[in-house]
């Protein structure tokens, strides 16, 4: 009877097609051709059965006892690079573990795209470090003008200096317009201990910018009538420009406060060049304790560094 249906069915204007001994043949591939067009179908409807289960799976991991099993399906949401799965890592951002949280926020910067913006500027107020440092990587990687607001802000007031230097390290690769004066208005104008990692790195970054604007900002510094920012200035210039930046440290070793003399001594040997040991010489002597003691060590560490250069090595072949 199908056969009949199969073949039976013709317009006024087509022959009939007799049945002949090869008819059997090509209904079975007329069925052949159906059933995998079904198959097909069914397939496609398995896929989307396998991704509701895969999803459904996903969310009781997030709900797992073990740190590490929420922290991989985590990660996996952000994989699939769906808007749609942000609420849902928007959630993992208030997990127990800072591990997890963390990669929540890695994930969030999997995914990409405005509707990540809110929940990676809310962890950066996560108290631990290492979840803020996350965010901050994951905003790095969006062009987009929010990220170079909220990267701007971290710069400027997170209290984590590898935070601040990550968010500098981020803008100076943000593509946005917008990076290039955040980065001029970080550059610090007053100053502490901690803050001399970020002058350098921003200085760096604007001259990778826009040629020399780095260095001449710090140049500029080297004006200001307060010592400490001269000092500060001359530190971080000696990373850029090693001759202009020493020559300004040799007068502040000679400065009358002993606080502004040791704090020179200190930028001096982080530059670890042991030609500049006579300069520190006449410190060794240095009427204030500290500064002598200080200049003494900073001689001995150059010293080390002589003499690990003139070191060979010794190669000592097997009998």
């Amino acid at each position: 009877m199908l056969k009949k249906v199969l073949f039976g069915l013709r317009t006024p204007f087509t022959p009939k097609i007799p049945f002949t001994p090869k008819t059997p043949f090509t209904f079975s591939m007329i069925s052949l051709f159906i059933i995998l067009i079904l198959a097909a179908c069914t397939g496609e409807s398995r896929d989307d059965i396998g991704e509701i289960n895969r999803l459904s799976q996903l969310k009781r991991e997030l709900q797992d006892e073990d740190n590490h099993v929420r922290a991989r399906a985590v990660t996996a949401l952000g994989r699939l690079h769906d808007p749609a799965m942000v609420p849902l890592i928007k959630e993992v951002l208030s997990d127990s573990d800072p591990r997890v949280r963390a990669q929540a926020a890695r994930a969030l910067g999997e995914v990409g795209g405005p509707a990540v913006m809110e929940p990676l500027k809310l962890a950066l107020e996560d108290g631990r470090g290492v979840v803020r440092q996350e965010a901050v990587e994951a905003l790095a990687r969006q062009d987009d003008p929010a990220a170079v607001r909220i990267l701007e802000n971290t710069l400027l007031y997170d209290n984590d200096l590898s935070v601040r230097i990550l968010a500098a390290q981020g803008l100076s690769r943000s593509k946005a317009d917008e990076a290039i004066p955040a980065l001029y208005n970080a550059l610090p104008s007053s100053l502490s201990e901690d803050i001399y990692s970020i002058s350098l790195e921003l200085a760096n970054l604007l001259n990778k910018h826009r040629a020399g604007s780095g260095t001449t900002l710090v140049r500029d510094m080297l004006k200001n009538e307060e010592p400490a920012i001269r000092l500060h200035a001359a530190d971080v210039l000696a990373g850029l420009d090693k001759e202009r930046g020493v020559a300004e440290l040799k007068k502040l070793l000679r400065h009358s406060d002993p606080a502004i003399r040791l704090k020179a001594v200190n930028a001096i040997v982080r530059l670890r060049d042991p030609g500049l040991i006579p300069l520190l010489r006449p410190l060794e002597a240095d009427d204030d304790e500290a500064v002598s003691a200080r200049a003494k060590w900073s001689i001995e560490t150059l010293s080390g560094d002589t003499t690990l250069k003139k070191k060979k090595k010794t190669v000592i072949l097997a009998p």
